[in-house]
């Protein structure tokens, strides 16, 4: 199964990569990877929750409402308990 461009260790490691970019403020780089993220997790919520807030720190809450809306409608099609912790930020937008 190694054309599934991320495996769940690479999807750490490609987390790891993208938090390491945020710290060092390299927004572009961490957008650049959480989109790779993305497009090879579609049903993964959290990556849609982390480019929101990559959003707000940059202060683009366009952006940032389109990834927490994604990260939401994902999240109730998987019943995943982080829904109310991303809705709520979601709402404040």
């Amino acid at each position: 199964s190694g054309s599934k461009m991320f495996e769940d260790s690479e999807l750490g490691n490609a987390n790891s990569i993208a938090r390491f970019y945020i710290r060092h403020k390299n927004y572009d780089g961490a957008i650049s990877v959480y989109n790779k993220m993305a497009v090879a997790n579609p049903t993964e919520a959290k990556i849609e929750n982390a480019l929101g807030d990559v959003y707000i720190t940059l202060k683009e809450n366009k952006s940032a409402k389109r990834h927490y809306k994604n990260a939401v409608t994902l999240t109730k099609a998987s019943k995943n308990n982080k829904l109310s912790a991303y809705q709520k930020k979601l709402n404040a937008l």
